[in-house]
C-alpha cells in the first residue's frame, strides 16, 4: 500500500532508489566530515568540534541505537559507526581541550565538565523524546544540527584561527545536513499526517514542520562557516584547498 507522500512519484521503484541514494550521500558526507575533524584535530592538537556539539552528537547517536533505529540493522550499523567516530573526537576534547583559552576554574575541573556535559545532554534528549514522541529522531536531530552550526561559527570567531578546522570539514558538514534535509523532506518514512509547507515547491511533505522552520537557519549558518574558514585560511596565508 502506498504511503501518502509516495504519490508524488509515479515510479515507486525510482522513489525508493532515490531515497537510498540520498541516504548514502548523507552518510558519506557526514563520515567524511568526521574523518577530517579527527585528522585535523590530532594534527593541530586542538579539538575540531566544540564540547557541547560533541556531547549532543554522542548522546543522539547512542539514543538512536536504543530508540530510533527500530530494529533496522542498516541504521544500527550506521549509528554505531558514527558513535565510533565520536570517540576519537572525545579523546581530542579530553587531551587538547585545555589548550583553549578559558577561565581557570573551568580548566581545573575540565574532565568533570566534560562528563557533566554528556549527562546533561542525555537528560535533555531523553526528556525531549518522551515529551514530543520524536520516535524517528528527526526533530531532535535538526535542533541539534542548528546548535552545532551555531557553535562552529562561534568556535572560529572565538579562536580567530583555523586550528582543528578545515574547509573540507565545513563543506562536508554542509552537504551532509543538506542531504539529510532532502531525505526528511521527501523520503522520511513517517506514517502520520502529511504537513503542507507553502515555501516548498513540491509539498505535501512527510517531514515535521519544525524541520522546515529550522533547516533554513542551519543552511545560512553552514554557508557562513564555510566562508569564515575560507577567509581566515587566506588571511593566515594558508591554501584552504590543500589543508586537509
Amino acid at each position: 500500500m502506498r504511503r501518502e507522500h509516495e504519490v508524488l512519484f509515479e515510479d515507486l521503484v525510482l522513489y525508493r532508489r532515490v531515497g537510498v541514494l540520498i541516504s548514502v550521500a548523507a552518510a558519506v558526507c557526514w563520515t567524511l566530515a568526521y574523518s577530517f575533524i579527527i585528522r585535523r584535530g590530532f594534527k593541530d592538537r586542538m579539538p575540531g568540534m566544540p564540547l557541547a556539539a560533541l556531547s549532543a552528537n554522542i548522546v543522539w547517536e547512542a539514543v538512536s541505537v536504543v530508540w530510533y533505529v527500530d530494529g533496522d540493522i542498516k541504521l544500527l550499523i550506521m549509528q554505531g559507526v558514527w558513535l565510533g567516530f565520536d570517540l576519537p573526537i572525545l579523546v581530542q576534547i579530553l587531551r587538547f581541550g585545555r589548550n583553549q583559552p578559558q577561565h581557570a576554574l573551568l580548566a581545573k575541573h575540565y574532565n568533570l565538565i566534560v562528563l557533566a556535559s554528556l549527562v546533561a545532554f542525555g537528560m535533555v534528549f531523553a526528556g525531549f523524546t518522551a515529551q514530543f514522541g520524536d520516535k524517528t529522531g528527526w526533530m531532535i536531530a535538526f535542533l541539534q544540527n542548528l546548535m552545532m552550526s551555531t557553535l562552529f561559527v562561534a568556535m572560529i570567531l572565538r579562536r580567530d584561527n583555523v586550528e582543528g578546522q578545515s574547509l573540507y570539514i565545513a563543506i562536508f558538514k554542509f552537504l551532509g545536513t543538506f542531504s539529510a534535509f532532502l531525505l526528511a523532506t521527501y523520503w522520511c518514512p513517517l506514517n502520520w499526517k502529511i504537513i503542507a509547507v507553502d515555501w516548498l515547491p513540491s509539498a505535501p511533505t512527510p517531514m515535521y514542520p519544525l524541520v522546515a522552520w529550522t533547516y533554513p537557519l542551519i543552511f545560512v549558518l553552514d554557508l557562513l562557516y564555510i566562508g569564515l574558514v575560507y577567509r581566515k585560511s587566506r588571511e593566515l596565508g594558508l591554501d584552504p584547498w590543500r589543508r586537509y
